[in-house]
């Protein structure tokens, strides 16, 4: 396969995986109990303000959510949150994902397999 054929191959990769992460949003219940569920990895919170951020490695202390945010740590007081969203996979988003890197696969396949004429 040439050189430019792997590099698009990857990429492609890259995006369909990229593509298939999502938020999704945690209704009825509490920061609190959605803290206790597990260890995540990260939460996407919505202040009652309407600020939107991504807390990496978020746990309970008291009443406040610690964390980091980029590489500044975050405390965010319980009372202050309007959501909190979970991270996921699509099952749409897989599967166009999946459709999209097969025909990127074909398509380069016949460019560096089909003699050209």
């Amino acid at each position: 396969m040439r050189v430019i054929g792997r590099r698009a191959l990857a990429a492609s990769l890259v995006v369909a995986l990229c593509g298939c992460t999502t938020w999704h949003l945690k209704t009825g219940v509490t920061p609190q109990e959605v803290l206790a569920q597990k260890q995540w990895k990260a939460l996407r919170l919505t202040t009652t303000d309407g600020h939107r951020q991504i807390v990496r490695a978020p746990r309970l202390a008291g009443d406040t959510v610690l964390g980091t945010s980029g590489d500044t740590a975050v405390a965010i007081p319980v009372s202050r949150i309007a959501s909190a969203e979970l991270p996921g996979s699509d099952a749409s988003s897989l599967l166009l994902g999946g459709l999209l890197l097969t025909g990127i696969w074909a398509f380069l396949f016949w460019v560096t397999h089909v003699p050209q004429s």
